[in-house]
Protein backbone atom coordinates (compact mmCIF):
# COMPACT_ATOMS: atom_id res chain seq x y z
CA UNK A 1 0.00 0.00 0.00
CA UNK A 2 1.23 3.88 -0.77
CA UNK A 3 0.19 6.28 1.37
CA UNK A 4 0.69 9.68 0.12
CA UNK A 5 0.38 13.22 1.61
CA UNK A 6 1.31 16.66 0.11
CA UNK A 7 3.71 19.12 2.58
CA UNK A 8 2.09 21.82 1.11
CA UNK A 9 -1.19 21.49 2.66
CA UNK A 10 0.02 21.39 6.12
CA UNK A 11 0.39 24.62 8.74
CA UNK A 12 3.34 26.58 8.10
CA UNK A 13 3.22 26.92 11.80
CA UNK A 14 3.51 24.24 14.32
CA UNK A 15 3.66 20.29 14.02
CA UNK A 16 1.58 18.25 12.30
CA UNK A 17 1.76 14.46 11.98
CA UNK A 18 1.71 12.84 8.42
CA UNK A 19 2.54 8.87 8.88
CA UNK A 20 2.21 6.87 11.65
CA UNK A 21 4.42 4.05 11.02
CA UNK A 22 7.24 5.49 10.35
CA UNK A 23 6.71 8.16 12.81
CA UNK A 24 6.67 11.42 10.63
CA UNK A 25 6.12 14.85 11.58
CA UNK A 26 5.87 17.85 9.43
CA UNK A 27 7.60 20.94 11.88
CA UNK A 28 6.70 24.59 10.51
CA UNK A 29 8.75 27.33 12.19
CA UNK A 30 8.75 31.07 12.16
CA UNK A 31 12.16 32.83 11.82
CA UNK A 32 13.00 32.66 15.88
CA UNK A 33 10.64 29.94 16.88
CA UNK A 34 12.47 27.00 18.87
CA UNK A 35 11.81 23.98 19.60
CA UNK A 36 13.45 23.00 23.67
CA UNK A 37 15.60 20.58 24.26
CA UNK A 38 14.56 17.44 24.41
CA UNK A 39 14.92 13.79 23.42
CA UNK A 40 13.38 10.78 21.38
CA UNK A 41 14.98 7.34 23.56
CA UNK A 42 15.22 4.46 21.60
CA UNK A 43 14.71 5.63 17.72
CA UNK A 44 16.88 6.67 15.13
CA UNK A 45 16.04 10.48 13.99
CA UNK A 46 15.56 11.33 9.72
CA UNK A 47 15.86 15.54 9.89
CA UNK A 48 14.96 17.47 6.72
CA UNK A 49 14.63 20.78 5.75
CA UNK A 50 12.37 21.34 3.00
CA UNK A 51 12.26 25.57 3.04
CA UNK A 52 14.27 27.64 5.40
CA UNK A 53 17.33 27.91 7.66
CA UNK A 54 17.48 25.71 10.97
CA UNK A 55 20.05 25.35 13.64
CA UNK A 56 19.69 21.90 14.38
CA UNK A 57 21.78 20.99 18.27
CA UNK A 58 22.12 17.59 18.81
CA UNK A 59 23.58 16.85 22.40
CA UNK A 60 26.94 19.39 22.28
CA UNK A 61 27.16 19.34 18.14
CA UNK A 62 25.28 22.27 16.15
CA UNK A 63 24.56 22.55 12.67
CA UNK A 64 23.13 24.90 10.66
CA UNK A 65 20.86 23.38 8.10
CA UNK A 66 19.01 24.78 5.09
CA UNK A 67 16.87 23.55 2.64
CA UNK A 68 17.53 20.63 0.48
CA UNK A 69 19.51 19.53 3.91
CA UNK A 70 19.28 16.45 5.62
CA UNK A 71 20.52 14.95 8.84
CA UNK A 72 20.70 11.49 10.78
CA UNK A 73 20.89 11.35 14.50
CA UNK A 74 20.58 9.10 17.96
CA UNK A 75 17.39 10.57 19.20
CA UNK A 76 18.85 9.66 22.79
CA UNK A 77 20.95 12.98 22.84
CA UNK A 78 19.17 16.21 23.92
CA UNK A 79 17.45 17.71 20.38
CA UNK A 80 17.23 21.32 20.39
CA UNK A 81 15.75 23.25 17.03
CA UNK A 82 15.70 26.78 16.28
CA UNK A 83 14.76 28.37 12.93
CA UNK A 84 16.74 31.00 11.59
CA UNK A 85 13.76 32.08 8.85
CA UNK A 86 10.94 31.05 8.75
CA UNK A 87 11.41 27.13 7.56
CA UNK A 88 9.70 23.54 7.03
CA UNK A 89 10.92 20.18 7.82
CA UNK A 90 9.89 17.03 7.75
CA UNK A 91 11.25 14.60 10.71
CA UNK A 92 10.86 11.03 10.69
CA UNK A 93 11.97 8.74 13.71
CA UNK A 94 12.60 4.67 13.95
CA UNK A 95 13.07 2.24 16.34
CA UNK A 96 16.85 1.86 16.86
Amino acid sequence: MIQTATLAEFDADGRTPVFEDPQTVHLGLKAGDSVPPHTHPGEWILFVVQEGAIELTVGEETATLSAGSVAQFDGDADIAVEAREDSRALVVLTDQ
